[in-house]
């Protein structure tokens, strides 16, 4: 269970900065030749939308309740830190618009983990992204951070909160700080019959529940009887420990796997804009008297356009269908533990 002082003190370590002058390689636009706009991949993805930025920009179902419609950037007394415009309609019938720091997500975890002992939490998405896409990496926390609220609001139990209605709907910045405060010296003074309270209401039917064959011995004296019962949460908890070993070695490995691609993509970007200069530099500076007599040179371009565009294909699709799934499943992982 986490520390109520470190929530409270916790306000200044993981707010996002970025760095939006740092972008992938690209093309200075100098050469004469054009890409090909039109190229069939044998899929249904558009190439021309096939990117990362364009896959977070679609974001959620439309129909979600909780939207993170933007980011500002601001400045602190020291640094910048990004804010993230959310907007939902999940209490009441008009729509709300709050600007919330990475910090504030954190604490409404942190928060919703004290209130409902016993209930999945949503995993939070981590402070960290992959550094290779400067230009997506907004794009990404924003489409992570909106899953991640919409997958608490889904739940029966969790969008009963108070915390959480005062985290979507609360617009005063300065109110919601104090009301932050308030709201840990609630829960630190808790006592155990208000836990026992909200299990009691959060698992209405728990009384009518018929206790596993394997508990009944929890009453038993018997010295022959098989308490099975004090092993059950260490096997569960000793699977989860190693699904994350597993995965964490698997995520590393196809993290690297991503490298690769990206490498690779670089690599022939920087390859087709000297293939490209140098067909323009032979097509236009090629002297008169040696326009009969100088063979001219084989046209390979489109064919290696369509690998730079097939290699990018390969890349973003890597990423969005099988390595983003893996750190959700990853997260949740982490989260149950």
């Amino acid at each position: 269970e986490p520390d109520i002082d470190d929530i409270l003190n916790n306000n200044n370590d993981e707010d996002d900065v970025f760095d939006n002058n740092n972008t992938p390689n690209q093309s200075n636009g100098n050469s004469s030749y054009q890409q090909p706009s039109n190229i069939d991949h044998g899929n249904n993805d558009d190439p021309a939308k096939n990117n990362l930025l364009s896959y977070y920009d679609v974001g959620l179902d439309g129909d979600s309740e909780i939207r993170l419609i933007n980011t500002e950037e601001r400045k602190g007394r020291v640094t910048k830190y990004t804010v993230y415009i959310i907007e939902s309609s999940v209490f009441g019938q008009s729509t709300t618009s709050v600007a919330r720091r990475y910090n504030d997500f954190k604490w409404l975890y942190q928060m919703l983990g004290m209130e409902f002992i016993s209930v999945f939490i949503p995993a939070l998405p981590p402070s960290n992204v992959f550094e290779r896409f400067k230009d997506e990496i907004i794009s990404q926390r924003r489409f992570d951070l909106e899953r991640f609220l919409n997958r608490i609001n889904e739940s029966k139990i969790l969008k009963t909160s108070s915390i959480l209605e005062l985290f979507l709907c609360e617009q005063d910045e300065q109110v919601f700080e104090e009301q932050k405060k308030v709201n840990n010296k609630i829960m630190k003074e808790r006592t155990d019959y208000d836990m026992l309270s909200l299990l009691m209401r959060n698992f209405n039917d728990i009384d009518n529940e018929e206790i596993p064959e394997h508990l009944i011995g929890l009453n038993n004296s018997s010295e022959n009887e098989d308490d099975t019962y004090q092993l059950d949460i260490p096997r569960v908890r000793e699977f989860f420990q190693r699904c994350d070993e597993r995965l964490t070695s698997l995520n590393k490995t196809c993290g690297n796997m991503f490298k690769i691609f990206a490498h690779i993509s670089d690599e022939l970007g920087v390859f087709n804009e000297a293939l490209n200069e140098l067909y323009d530099a032979e097509y236009n500076n090629k002297p008169t008297i040696m326009l009969n007599t100088c063979q001219e040179r084989y046209n390979i371009r489109d064919f290696m356009n369509n690998w730079k565009e097939w290699e990018d294909c390969q890349m973003n699709n890597f990423y969005k269908y099988f390595l983003l799934s893996l750190r959700y499943e990853h997260e949740d992982i982490k989260s149950i533990l």
